[in-house]
């Protein structure tokens, strides 16, 4: 399971990070929240097979999130086109922004953009084996295309300049926060509790 920070991040350096859509279009990071409470996923690599069950899990809260009037995105920290190509067409198709700047991936991480080490999986008996094999169990495929190292996380946002009501981050490989605090996110950002 993904740790909740105690304090989430301020909203200033998320509403003006640059972002890039799959159309290539930029905008801010505020666009995301502009118009309704969103949903961010903070995305570690498109390929990996952790990442895309986490995904596909956090995708199939869409309607009830829409159901609340919450929006669903996600922002990447690199942009290998076909990867993302093969998460939005297998696991996501919603919305993908590129984070060049990675605001969002340091607004997860405490204010750092953390790093995750490889020596977890050196032990099999590792919370990211357990969350690998749960990924594997659940359909997911992966590869190991891209920096697969840069933790990720998710956000939830109320509109306009409301604020970051919930922060979560990938502390081992694969930790995400599970759909109830996902769904009690999403109310509490949509001011629904």
């Amino acid at each position: 399971m993904a740790t909740v920070l105690a304090t989430p991040p301020a909203l200033a350096p998320l509403a003006r990070a640059p972002l890039t859509g799959r159309d290539g279009a930029t905008t801010t990071g505020s666009a995301l929240w502009a118009t309704r409470p969103s949903v961010i996923y903070v995305l570690r690599r498109p390929g990996c097979v952790l990442c895309r069950a986490t995904a596909a899990r956090i995708a199939a809260l869409a309607p009830q999130l829409e159901s609340m009037g919450v929006g669903l995105a996600c922002v990447a920290n690199a942009w290998l086109p076909a990867e993302v190509e093969a998460f939005v067409d297998g696991y996501w198709p919603l919305p993908v922004y590129l984070d060049s700047e990675q605001a969002f991936f340091a607004a997860v991480g405490g204010g750092t953009v953390r790093r995750g080490s490889l020596t977890s999986f050196l032990n099999p008996f590792s919370r990211s084996w357990k969350n690998a094999k749960a990924a594997k169990a659940a359909g997911a495929a992966g590869n190991m295309t891209g920096d697969g190292l840069t933790m990720g996380g998710l956000l939830a946002v109320k509109k306009g300049d409301g604020g970051v009501v919930f922060a979560a981050q990938e502390t081992d490989f694969g930790d995400a926060p599970t759909d109830d605090q996902v769904l009690a996110a999403a109310r509490a950002a949509a001011g629904k509790q």
